[in-house]
């Protein structure tokens, strides 16, 4: 394996919530939709377990990185995120992903379990087709023009209606937004075997572009618990009509999380991630 670059000060994660002291259990790290920012996450806090530092890796070319040039590809782009998830003390972590950032949270997840580093112990997933099925659609999206692809993000939801009127804000949204949607139109999944970690998967019910089935399919992707959850709305239903109901779920799965690993410290002779795996397929099933 060719070895990495390290930068000499990686950028650290968005910190929107940590628990006073020593008291963080799990780091919750967070990835955004095509063209969206973590600031989307900021308001999960008071929602979730105490215990859980809730943070955001934003990606250059929005939010506070909307300076920053685009990241060259998807590989490049694990391999910045690897070094500012390093940059955090060292603790269990879970990777949280919508739409695509459900997909760069399973590459990530992948890059770091194989790097033979601290992994993921849960990767949360959400309004995003299952990987081998993603690896198969090239809808040419990032190649439409600005009028094309504006009328794309109304039908979409999520994006302000008066934020799509403002053409200099256009101009500064669609750069970004154009090279995540190239990243998952060329996406491809390369051989490996299914994660040893629980997937949390969530979809919105009436979502046309992730359809519920295609989101379901999450589960061949882990030899671990699985977790399937669907709510009213569509593609953005996490941020608008089913909002409250996903974060009550989400604590409830962070909590099933957080319980497995209490787990593990007090079976601490026992194979790694056994008590754990047994206590989430326990709350899952």
């Amino acid at each position: 394996m060719t070895a990495r670059r390290t930068p000499a000060s990686p950028l650290p994660p968005t910190v929107f919530q940590a628990a006073a002291g020593d008291d963080t259990l799990l780091d919750l790290h967070c990835l955004a939709f095509a063209g969206g920012s973590v600031q989307s996450f900021r308001p999960w806090g008071a929602a979730l377990p105490a215990a859980i530092a809730l943070t955001g890796l934003e990606l250059p070319g929005r939010g506070l990185r909307a300076d920053d040039p685009p990241a060259k590809g998807l590989s490049c782009l694990l391999d910045e995120l690897v070094d500012r998830i390093a940059s955090r003390p060292p603790r269990p972590m879970a990777l949280f992903g919508h739409s695509m950032g459900a997909l760069i949270a399973f590459e990530l997840a992948r890059r770091l379990t194989r790097e033979g580093g601290v992994g993921p112990v849960a990767l949360f997933v959400c309004g995003h087709a299952a990987p081998h099925l993603a690896a198969k659609r090239h809808n040419g999206l990032h190649a439409l023009d600005d009028t094309a692809l504006v009328r794309q993000l109304r039908a979409w939801g999520g994006t302000p209606p008066d934020l799509l009127d403002d053409s200099a804000l256009l101009q500064r949204i669609l750069p970004p937004l154009r090279a995540d949607l190239e990243l998952c139109e060329t996406y491809a999944l390369e051989d490996g075997a299914p994660l040893d970690i629980p997937i949390f998967a969530y979809a919105g019910e009436t979502d046309e572009t992730e359809p519920v089935e295609a989101v379901r399919a999450w589960s061949a992707h882990t030899r671990a618990a699985f977790r399937f959850t669907a709510f009213p709305g569509g593609h953005f239903f996490f941020l608008e009509s089913a909002r409250d109901a996903f974060l009550q779920r989400l604590a409830s799965d962070l909590r099933l999380v957080c319980s497995t690993l209490l787990a593990e410290r007090a079976a601490p002779h026992e194979r790694s991630g056994a008590a754990p795996a047994r206590a989430l397929a326990a709350g899952v099933a």
